[in-house]
């Protein structure tokens, strides 16, 4: 038998003369990639799990719920109506409210917000049919909402029973709340059926001036 064997030699230091400016330029070109993708990934992982990044998710991923806080009238005790205020909780924890507040307000997602918040509350409202008649339902309202418009886009939401629920729009006054607007605005919001009530009156930016030309129909005065 005749047999054939093949013998391949590489000589690496003469490969390695031959190729070192390659290698120089191939060498630092990977550390900058690896260094780039690193950062890109470790910066969407920070925004993804900051507290910005968890808000913009939740909002997004029903991390926000509906908290109902009771009204009660003080001469007899009666359940009057109730508050709707939103937690946010998600796997990594909760963000209180004093928090995620800005951050929507930094984000711009202020309606967003209440719109999803509202209807997440008129669902769990309709779950029940025992309510008294004109049960009050408050709804906080961002005073941002009232001066750009966006607030009366609550009227196109099918799930108010103006029949049976009497509701409140809560406002906030941290904000300017002034102009010819504001007012026309808030009151075609009150021709749709809504009351208007003034929240933390005596802070920020709240006056006599203010109270006449919202026509409030209630004034929640903080405590300080």
């Amino acid at each position: 038998d005749i047999q054939f064997c093949l013998e391949l030699r590489s000589n690496f230091s003469d490969w390695l003369t031959e190729n070192l400016a390659l290698l120089l330029l191939l060498i630092p070109l990977c550390i900058g990639i690896g260094f780039s993708v690193g950062f890109y990934f470790a910066r969407d992982l920070g925004n993804r799990y900051s507290n910005t990044g968890r808000v913009v998710h939740g909002l997004q991923n029903n991390s926000f719920s509906i908290l109902f806080q009771p009204v009660v009238d003080l001469r007899d005790g009666r359940n009057v109506g109730c508050e709707a205020t939103a937690r946010f909780k998600d796997q990594f924890g909760e963000i209180p409210r004093e928090e995620f507040v800005p951050i929507l307000r930094r984000m711009g997602m202020t309606w967003e917000f209440t719109e999803a918040m509202s209807r997440l509350g008129l669902k769990e409202l309709s779950r029940y049919s025992d309510w008294p008649k004109r049960f009050r339902v408050s709804l906080n309202i961002f005073p941002e909402d009232i001066a750009n418009g966006n607030i009366l886009r609550l009227r196109d939401i099918e799930l108010f029973d103006h029949e049976h629920f009497r509701y409140i729009t809560e406002i906030r006054e941290d904000a300017v709340l002034d102009g010819e607007s504001v007012v026309d605005t808030l009151s075609l919001l009150q021709e749709a059926g809504f009351w208007v009530a003034l929240d933390h009156f005596g802070t920020g930016y709240s006056n006599l001036q203010t109270l006449s030309d919202t026509h409030a129909k209630i004034v929640k005065i903080d405590p300080s």
